[in-house]
């Protein structure tokens, strides 16, 4: 849910450092938090729907296990450092993302 926040504000700075929409940092936090409702209802349908695809085909026993090696000190260090690579990438994917937004909402027909 944090990762999906973090990154709908960072899209919304694109927008604006892209010059689409004049808006300062108060108000793109109230817009994302406006939005806390929905963002947190995709998630978690999107996150149903994730755990259904990765994890439907393991068997029994390995599922155990990955369940096994999340419970240990060095499995949940490894999920922190998978979220913390994965958060930052997709950020910057979405300020990237509006700033492409913005460049195509300035642009005019000839």
């Amino acid at each position: 849910m944090e990762g999906a926040l973090n990154a709908s504000f960072h899209f919304y700075r694109g927008l604006v450092d892209g010059g689409a929409f004049e808006m300062t940092e108060s108000d793109i936090l109230r817009d994302v938090w406006d939005q806390e409702d929905n963002t947190r209802n995709d998630t978690r349908e999107w996150l149903f729907a994730f755990l259904l695809m990765a994890y439907g085909p393991l068997e029994d026993g390995e599922l155990s296990d990955y369940v096994a090696l999340s419970g240990t000190d060095a499995g949940q260090a490894l999920n922190r450092a998978l979220f913390a690579g994965y958060n930052r990438m997709y950020d910057e994917l979405s300020y990237a993302l509006g700033l492409a937004a913005a460049q195509q909402m300035k642009t005019q027909d000839l």
